[in-house]
């Protein structure tokens, strides 16, 4: 049993009590416990036990956030360097480049990349195409 649901608990004692009733609608029992002025026993032992929920519910969430920043980070650079290649594309053809949709299904007979300076170095692309 949890110290705020225990009625024999100190915490829950009539030392805490404020002369008021509980705030809770249509609850007569004295309000006052050590956990809250505003409550009776059981109306803040529920109350706690939302707020350890939400706060349960939150470290969960914050859990899971940062497992899926984890296990995607590697997509996520994959990405931000695939637009920075296609930017650097774009600018290596002038600035202006147009895209037709039969561009996207054209089929790749041969390709390459070279890189004779290493991965900071130019690079060049070769494609052949069939249209």
């Amino acid at each position: 049993m949890k110290p705020t649901e225990d009625p024999a608990h100190s915490g829950n004692s009539a030392e805490y009590h404020t002369g008021k009733p509980c705030v809770v609608k249509g609850c007569k029992e004295p309000a006052g416990t050590w956990w809250g002025p505003s409550w009776c026993r059981q109306h803040n032992h529920e109350r706690l036990e939302r707020i350890g929920s939400n706060l349960n519910d939150m470290v969960k969430r914050a859990e899971l956030r940062a497992a899926v920043e984890a296990e995607t980070k590697s997509l996520r650079d994959l990405l931000h360097r695939a637009y920075r290649e296609n930017r650097a594309l774009v600018v290596a053809a002038g600035g202006k480049i147009t895209v037709l949709p039969e561009h996207y299904t054209a089929k790749i007979v041969a390709e390459s990349v070279r890189t004779p300076k290493g991965e900071n170095g130019p690079k060049t692309y070769d494609y052949m195409v069939q249209i």
